[in-house]
């Protein structure tokens, strides 16, 4: 028997606390409603929105988890975003890529050695 996963309402980071809300229309993620994504931080409000209409617990977590390493990013001043990575796309988006990569790699690293557990 399956159980439901309790998603997280709240993300504690180096003691700077950010309220999470789940959205079902993907144009509720993004603060001025001009874009469809997966998840957004607003540093100002200090929230996280993440869309969750029809995605997998797992997809949910990758994306909250990439919305992590932004707020890491931001409050230590990292500045992971300005990380170059060649992910030879059209587009040549780049803004996000090395955030992207390392929630996608931090998600299946805990997900193989039984950290997360969805079942």
């Amino acid at each position: 028997m399956k159980r439901k996963l309790q998603l997280p309402k709240s993300l504690n980071i180096g003691g700077i606390l950010y309220q999470i809300s789940y959205v079902d229309k993907a144009s509720d993620t993004d603060l001025e409603g001009q874009q469809s994504m997966w998840g957004q931080i607003d540093y100002w409000t200090r929230t996280i929105r993440i869309y969750k209409k029809n995605r997998t617990v797992e997809d949910i977590i990758q994306t909250l988890l990439h919305e992590m390493l932004h707020a890491i990013s931001q409050e230590y001043q990292l500045n992971m975003e300005d990380k170059e990575v060649n992910l030879n796309t059209p587009s040549g988006e780049k803004e996000t890529a090395f955030i992207e990569i390392l929630s996608l790699v931090l998600f299946d690293t805990l997900r193989r050695n039984n950290w997360l557990k969805f079942f």
